[in-house]
């Protein structure tokens, strides 16, 4: 029988090429600026996930369903919900965190994202689903 992946397997799997590799360059990282943005546009943006994204979505949802048994299904859902939306307002690099920052963070500064995103989702995630494990039992 094969060993399952572990759970930082998938945390470490899920952090994007580009941020994992800093290697991006300007184009890679403009095409996700206009994705992240694209993706959060109700008009048009939602069509375009349903039809081109939901698919991996769902299968990821069903790899996390496997690494995480004991989580609920509204866990795993809410989860990879606030999962995506860090990162899509990362990968818009809107300014924002410079600004509020007064510069000490960049939303151009990828290797300082991949030093922290995968730990912080990995944390908020496995956090939510033991303490709603936890409750549960009550």
């Amino acid at each position: 029988m094969a060993s399952q992946p572990s759970r930082a397997h998938y945390a470490r799997s899920s952090t994007p090429t580009s941020i994992s590799t800093s290697r991006g360059g300007p184009r890679w990282k403009n095409y996700a600026s206009l994705g992240a943005q694209v993706a959060n546009t109700p008009e048009w943006g939602a069509e375009l996930m349903d039809q081109h994204f939901d698919p991996v979505v769902l299968r990821l949802i069903d790899l996390l369903k496997k690494a995480l048994p004991e989580a609920s299904k509204e866990d795993i859902f809410w989860n990879y919900h606030f999962v995506t939306g860090a990162l899509m307002h990362t990968l818009a690099r809107t300014g924002r965190i410079d600004k509020l920052s007064d510069g000490a963070c960049r939303s151009e500064d990828f290797p300082a994202v991949k030093k922290r995103m995968a730990t912080f989702m990995t944390g908020g995630f496995l956090a939510i689903c033991r303490k709603n494990k936890k409750q549960s039992k009550r």
